[in-house]
């Protein structure tokens, strides 16, 4: 399978702590999350409640979650701007 461009390209990595950086995201999941309805959320935010360690986490919050991330996802297409992430793990 081909790379898909912008696939978690890395732009920056905090120098004072080197597990926070920078990615891009995809225009691919961009424009999924903007042209998906509320209850494909709401599905998504189900399956997501059901596996691994967000059970701890309520279904509505998820979809809230979701739901505000799908209106940037929305409002950076019709801007031409893409989705960054900004990640932490530790």
């Amino acid at each position: 399978m081909e790379k898909q461009p912008h696939f978690c390209e890395t732009l920056l990595i905090y120098p004072e702590n080197d597990t926070t950086q920078l990615v891009t995201v995809t225009d691919q999941l961009r424009d999924a999350l903007a042209d998906a309805s509320p209850e494909k959320l709401a599905a998504v935010a189900e399956r997501w409640h059901q596996a691994g360690e967000l059970w701890v986490v309520e279904v509505e919050l998820l979809t809230a979650w979701l739901s505000e991330f799908a209106a940037l996802a929305t409002y950076a297409r019709t801007q031409g701007h893409r989705l960054y992430c900004l990640t932490s793990i530790g």
